[in-house]
């Protein structure tokens, strides 16, 4: 009896994850307005009573839109609208951005060129490229750099950029191959993604080298050098579908969709939605597409002609993701629970198991089809992990 006590307190431990606080309703609508700010440039004009400051700033934090917030959390601190006792985290944010951003950008530069002088013809994803698309590319938060090479040239671009990368800490996956140059987390991809809905896989896989690799690709101005990236037509699809696929398998941030949103701001009359609403529609993205879409237009403010088939209609899916997103923080890193890495295998997979199961109860309403496929992909790679002879 005590043996039984003593494992269900352990799992108990393992399992257990605190939510961040839900926010009041006038709370965020003010979480909004200052994002709303930020991207369009329309001041918070009214702030509600009893807004629990430390829980908006806690937000902004796990959402990773803390850079994003400060310029307009500043000039409402300045004009004693906010406590001044937050004024430090907000301008310590600035500071790590504007030092990082110029260093990453360098980076960027530096490995297109050494991959273009091989004949390479890499196209940056995400990251630095959306970036630009910001009225102030260094308030976005920063990370690392991921390139695409296709599937031809990949084991010739992965050979070469090695002998650049930290050996270390270089890894391969059936996605992409992963090293440090320097202090920047560098990705050379053979595919864009991989997606998690069964039967999809090849039809997005086939539209990403027709769009990365037989189209001509956008640019963007990184010091001075052009970059390539996606075009406009197929990027407002790539991005929804790595941010989609994040809140499936893991949790997603409030800051990967305030990107969706300025791509979507800058193809505006860009964009044939006739061929994006066929590609949608062969990924079985559409009813997602519109979920997250209400978020952008009701939330972040893009005006609806600029969201492709915004439907009213999606606002009750729409609630439910954001009360997700609201509770876990970006890539759910604020609801992960107690880490089960260092457990040995026959522990551990029963404890995955309850996990990615808590996981399937949470998406069903919100999309079960993709709710049970990424549960299914889980528990088939588990069940072989665990019988492998690998730890």
């Amino acid at each position: 009896l005590f043996r039984i006590r003593h494992l269900k307190r352990k799992i108990g431990q393992v399992l257990s994850r605190e939510s961040l606080p839900e926010m009041t309703p006038g709370e965020r609508d003010f979480f909004f307005g200052v994002l709303q700010e930020s991207l369009w440039g329309r001041p918070v004009e009214n702030i509600p009573e009893g807004i629990r400051w430390d829980v908006v700033t806690r937000q902004f934090k796990y959402q990773t839109v803390m850079g994003l917030a400060a310029v307009p959390m500043i000039r409402l601190i300045n004009k004693g609208l906010v406590p001044g006792s937050y004024l430090n985290d907000f301008v310590l944010r600035i500071g790590l951005n504007t030092r990082r951003h110029p260093e990453l950008n360098a980076d960027i530069v530096k490995v297109f060129h050494l991959l273009r002088q091989e004949g390479f013809h890499p196209v940056l994803l995400k990251g630095q490229g959306i970036a630009q698309s910001y009225p102030n590319p260094v308030l976005r938060m920063c990370g690392d750099i991921d390139v695409y090479i296709g599937c031809s040239d990949f084991q010739k671009a992965c050979s070469f950029f090695s002998q650049f990368g930290d050996a270390g800490k270089a890894a391969c996956s059936p996605k992409h191959f992963h090293t440090n140059y320097g202090d920047t987390i560098v990705e050379l991809h053979r595919i864009a993604e991989v997606q998690h809905l069964w039967g999809t896989n090849g039809c997005y896989r086939r539209l990403a080298a027709k769009w990365l690799e037989e189209t001509p690709s956008d640019f963007v101005t990184i010091e001075e050098e052009r970059i390539a990236v996606p075009p406009c037509q197929f990027n407002v699809l790539y991005v929804f579908n790595h941010l989609w696929h994040h809140f499936i398998i893991e949790g997603l941030g409030i800051r990967q969709v305030c990107d969706w949103a300025v791509v979507l701001h800058n193809a505006y009359g860009k964009i044939d939605e006739t061929v994006l609403l066929r590609h949608l529609k062969r990924l079985r993205l559409l009813n997602s597409w519109k979920s997250v879409g209400w978020i952008v237009v009701n939330c972040l403010g893009l005006p609806s002609r600029e969201m492709p088939f915004y439907s009213d209609k999606a606002g009750t899916g729409a609630r439910r993701i954001w009360r997700m997103m609201e509770k876990m923080g970006t890539f759910g890193r604020y609801n992960k629970g107690r880490s089960i890495n260092n457990m040995n295998k026959w522990k551990r997979k029963p404890l995955s198991f309850i996990r990615h199961f808590q996981r399937l109860s949470n998406n069903l309403l919100i999309a079960p089809v993709d709710a049970v496929c990424v549960f299914t992909n889980s528990f088939v790679k588990g069940m072989l992990n665990l019988f492998s002879k690998a730890k």
